[in-house]
């Protein structure tokens, strides 16, 4: 279905990481699953195949997702940067280099809708997977806010 992307899935929960690298596999995407910051980084520094989409928990065992996302907005290889929280942060809480927001424990629908909001899953793949209903559905990430606003989070952002 997303045929051709990339996605790095980084979280310190080893049941989380295979539950959704199992629904983004069923998505049709190519997975990296990462249990640290360190290995997140030696993937994104690397002279590996670069990124479409990078799944980051806020917690991690050695170091703050958040604070990784921020640093990965320096590079290419991260592609578009998701934050997962079981606790939705307030929207001060959010640099503005996290793209979209993805509320654990997420289902089948989230990750596909927060997919589709960023762009890189298209209405067409929705409707051959039979999850036409996302295109309608509430946002389930931060709302779209104006460029100036440094304060906030941008649903998407086109580079």
């Amino acid at each position: 279905m997303v045929q051709g992307l990339r996605v790095l899935l980084v979280d310190a929960d080893a049941n989380s990481r295979m539950a959704l690298g199992t629904i983004l596999k069923y998505l049709g995407a190519s997975v990296v699953l990462c249990g640290s910051s360190r290995q997140a980084r030696a993937r994104l520094v690397g002279s590996g195949p670069k990124f479409d989409v990078t799944l980051m928990g806020q917690h991690l065992p050695d170091g703050d997702g958040v604070e990784l996302l921020v640093l990965m907005s320096r590079w290419r290889s991260a592609g578009k940067r998701v934050l997962m929280c079981e606790e939705a942060p307030t929207r001060e809480e959010i640099p503005m280099e996290v793209e979209a927001i993805l509320p654990l424990p997420a289902r089948l629908d989230d990750v596909a809708h927060v997919l589709f909001r960023l762009g890189v899953l298209s209405t067409q793949q929705l409707y051959d997977r039979g999850l036409r209903h996302i295109t309608g559905r509430p946002a389930a990430v931060a709302p779209e806010v104006p460029a100036g606003d440094q304060g906030s989070v941008r649903v998407t952002r086109t580079r």
